[in-house]
């Protein structure tokens, strides 16, 4: 085995002792079944012993059989199938000699005289059980016999235990009790007094029998993912939930629980990646370090290869590429039901070697997995159609990520992603360019396809301090008029090479940028910016912006975006756009961004507009992370709606993660007499969003914090206007009815006010909007007709059972979570907690939070706050 995978074997070792439990034991009686497998000579056999478990309280629903044929039959689904065909004939799992019964066939069923641990999550309080069960089948299994090095210790290259207990798999939501959730124990058992025939055992893999009565036994993803880790293999899902990590594309990851149609989870998982088959030895990678044509043969082929590219000079960083065949157990990434299908094509991953050699330091910490760095993974597909495995656990998994004709053909340094290496040590997602450029030849499901892959470019453009536009080399701004020249280039990348600053005499008459007095003019005020640009952690100081009275609706540094900005500070920022021609939208970064990423961002100034946000007037189908607003932001409505957001002042489709916003928000109604009278009309304010929906995806706010104020006004001209609906929210202002939206893991200590509805953390909480794990301390959000709720302050009748774990601070103004539930009777049971400032100061209070991976409770506040 590599030095490499026993690295891999030993950091994930689980080194905790549990103490033993003394319990009666007593076999299960005679069974008869037909003769054991006979497999073909095999490169790496892997020889396996099932133990089933009963208890008291519950036994096994199959039968000792069916079982034998779930792991180890070649004519049915199984692991071993599965693995056959995964490693191209390499690994089989194959059953252990034992005299239980049907003799060789590699299962032993075991009754223990306890009933079921029920243990959850709690993956520790199982070894006992499994020591138990080892113990009962010991008088029929030689374990001594399986000891090839005669060293004592059964290492899992001499012998897999796989356990499966009686009861449901916990990992599966729709599981009912009692149930363990499906681990591998690599190593733990090591420490413990396990040492049948005189051998110790290490290692074990364990899952309950049942998803549930209804969807029946669990598929074979989950043994098959188990064992992948008894051969050296990770966890490349990112295990923190802030990312999709590897996604479906490999069983190591999401593509575990991959299923066709109606059959149930884990039926067709799919195919190890080709970083795990060269891990465990079942194939070798086609090195390419220079201009060439490559042929990729396709997964469902005997002649299956993967291509490997260095991109780095210690080679520690290297591309793999493999023509990906949705057929056989892949089908799953075609047909799975949950997460939509995925054509055929040329899939490239980004291997970072670095990240596993320091997986088991204070940097990653292996609880957290190789991939728990969005922003640096280990195993990485580069998607063709944009880096949507970066989004939280819980975004939409589907998409088509592959390389194909009619779809995406090119890898490149213009490309996103694009094929530049992370930079030294930093952790950051900081990259350099390399230069290499893949273009793919081919139609979705070919048995061939070609790949041609060049290295290299270098060129630098006049007008910028330096590059040529190229990812690898973007233009270099270091001066404010190069700043201006980027509106030349809507395909473009860029980089800030230094910190700007405007001063008044900039926008004066004779300034550089007084346009009129209007100040800078957008970028792309009109036309689309759909290039990238880094600020690099640089700044621009002073920047002003006025789009009022003219006919452009979006104003911003950037107009309109469908690209990236990141790691850029804009400082004492005004931005202002009042439009002729519509509503207008205004952010600090930018007025409008359809499917762009913005993150690491921050503005502090005032933006003022009919939709306004401190980043972002309106976002759609974007991902914002690691953005902050210090900016007053303000919607000054003049049309129907008015939105304002401390982040974006109207998001769709869009995830916002890791934000915050510290300034004040504010929406004030300021429709003249007689102006579209009659029309009911929405006004919303909110610390991070002033309206969130869906749009029948998923939109959704993690990990956000506001403290500013945030507060909605209005004036009266008619009797019509009475119809106008005014909300503020801590967090969101208006979320819509029928549309999928979350806000989980945030919390709000600013003060909050609104003519309607006020909320602690939403202003109108619809009927789709889950609210879990969050906070305020907001004290007496204030309506003028008592519309004031500590959590919201309306929410729909049917959305009680979509609020979880939140608390807000009780005071004798606001004694309700929800001040009104909509359309009915308030629930029997208010799914908000009221608690006291001391109360919201100590952990105890938060139950159903992340201590050890979100929440901290620490600082000058007292109050808890996301990691």
């Amino acid at each position: 085995m590599s030095t490499r995978l026993e690295h891999l074997r030993h950091v994930t070792a689980l080194l905790v002792a549990l103490a033993l439990m003394t319990v009666g034991l007593l076999a299960v009686p005679a069974r008869s079944y037909a003769d054991p497998i006979q497999p073909a000579p095999l490169s790496h056999p892997q020889t396996t012993l099932v133990v089933l478990v009963d208890f008291n309280d519950i036994q096994m629903q199959k039968t000792d059989e069916f079982w034998r044929d779930r792991v180890f039959s070649l004519d049915v689904d199984s692991v071993n199938r599965y693995y056959n065909e995964t490693t191209y004939g390499t690994h089989q799992f194959l059953p252990a000699a034992e005299t239980y019964e049907v003799a060789n066939d590699g299962v032993v069923h075991v009754t223990l005289a306890r009933n079921h641990p029920d243990a959850g999550r709690d993956t520790w309080s199982v070894s006992g059980c499994v020591i138990d069960a080892v113990t009962a089948a010991d008088p029929y299994v030689d374990f001594a016999a399986f000891d090839a090095n005669g060293d004592g210790v059964l290492d899992t290259d001499e012998l897999h235990l796989a356990v499966v207990l009686a009861g449901y798999e916990a990992s599966d939501s729709r599981a009912t009790r009692p149930s363990i959730w499906a681990h591998a124990n690599l190593g733990g058992l090591s420490w413990q007094d396990c040492r049948p025939d005189g051998v110790q055992l290490t290692t074990y893999i364990a899952q309950g029998e049942l998803i549930s009565q209804e969807a029946g036994p669990n598929g074979i993803g989950t043994v098959a993912h188990e064992l992948g880790h008894c051969l050296g293999l990770p966890d490349l899902y990112d295990t923190t939930g802030a990312s999709i990590g590897l996604g479906t594309s490999s069983l190591m990851a999401n593509g575990a629980g991959l299923s066709c149609g109606a059959a149930m989870d884990g039926s067709s998982p799919a195919h190890l990646d080709p970083w795990s088959l060269i891990q465990i030895g079942a194939r070798e990678p086609q090195v390419v370090t220079e201009d060439a044509t490559v042929i990729l043969h396709g997964s469902n082929t005997p002649d299956y290869n993967i291509v490997k590219v260095p991109i780095t000079d210690d080679g520690s960083q290297y591309f793999l590429l493999e023509n990906r065949i949705t057929e056989g157990y892949d089908r799953g990434l075609r047909d799975d039901r949950h997460r939509g299908g995925a054509a055929s094509g040329v899939a490239i991953y980004h291997v970072d070697e670095w990240v596993i050699d320091v997986w088991d330091t204070a940097i990653y910490g292996t609880n957290r997995g190789v991939n728990s760095n969005y922003l640096r993974k280990a195993v990485d597909l580069e998607e063709s159609d944009g880096p949507a495995l970066d989004l939280p656990w819980d975004s939409p998994q589907g998409g088509d990520h592959y390389f194909y004709e009619g779809h995406h053909t090119v890898f490149g340094p213009e490309t996103y992603p694009d094929t530049g290496a992370y930079v030294d040590t930093l952790t950051n997602g900081t990259t350099r360019p390399t230069g290499i450029r893949i273009v793919i030849e081919g139609e979705s499901g070919d048995e061939q396809m070609k790949a041609h892959i060049t290295f290299g470019s270098t060129a630098t453009a006049e007008g910028f301090a330096g590059g040529d536009g190229s990812y690898a080399r973007p233009y270099q701004i270091a001066t404010k008029t190069q700043l201006d020249m980027v509106r030349r280039h809507s395909d473009a990348h860029f980089v800030l090479v230094d910190d700007l600053e405007f001063t008044g005499a900039d926008f004066e008459a004779g300034g550089a940028f007084c346009n009129r007095g209007k100040g800078f003019r957008p970028l792309f005020g009109s036309g689309t910016f759909r290039g990238s640009f880094d600020g690099a952690g640089h700044s621009i100081t002073g920047l002003r912006i006025d789009a009022s009275g003219t006919a452009d609706i979006y104003a911003g540094l950037f107009g309109t975006l469908q690209g990236t900005v990141k790691d850029l500070d804009l400082v004492e920022a005004t931005v202002a756009a009042t439009s002729t021609n519509g509503v207008s939208h205004a952010g600090g970064i930018a007025g409008r961004v359809q499917e762009g990423l913005l993150s690491g961002c921050s503005v502090s100034g005032s933006v003022t507009a009919d939709w306004a946000g401190g980043i972002v007037g309106h976002a759609r189908g974007t991902a914002i992370r690691g953005c902050r607003n210090r900016a007053a932001v303000e919607s000054q409505a003049l049309y129907v709606h008015g939105y304002a957001g401390g982040i974006v002042g109207e998001a769709t489709r869009t995830t916002i993660w890791d934000c915050g916003n510290e300034g004040d928000v504010a929406v004030r109604c300021l429709r003249e007499e007689g102006v579209r009278a009659g029309q009911t009309s929405r006004f919303s304010a909110g610390g991070i969003a002033g309206q969130l929906w869906g749009a029948g995806f998923a939109a959704n706010i993690q990990r956000c914090f506001s403290t500013g104020g945030i507060s909605t006004e209005k004036w009266e001209y008619d009797d019509d206007y009475w119809g106008s609906l005014c909300m503020s929210g801590g967090i969101v202002g208006w979320t819509r009815a029928g549309e999928p939206a979350a806000v989980m893991d945030c919390y709000n200590a600013g003060p909050v006010s609104a003519p309607t509805a006020a909320g602690g953390i939403v202003g109108y909480a619809a009927d789709a909007l889950t609210m879990s794990r969050c906070y305020s301390v907001a004290e007496d959000p204030t309506a003028p007709n008592d519309s004031g709720g500590g959590i919201a302050g309306i929410a729909h009748d049917g959305h009680a059972d979509k609020i979880t774990a939140c608390f807000f601070l009780e005071t004798p103004a606001c004694p309700n979570g929800v001040h009104w539930w909509q359309s009915g009777e308030p629930p029997a049971q208010d799914p908000t907690t009221p608690c006291t400032d001391e109360e919201m100061q100590a952990q105890e209070c938060y139950e159903g939070f992340d201590f050890d991976d979100v929440w901290v409770l620490a600082g000058a506040s007292g109050y808890p706050y996301p990691q």
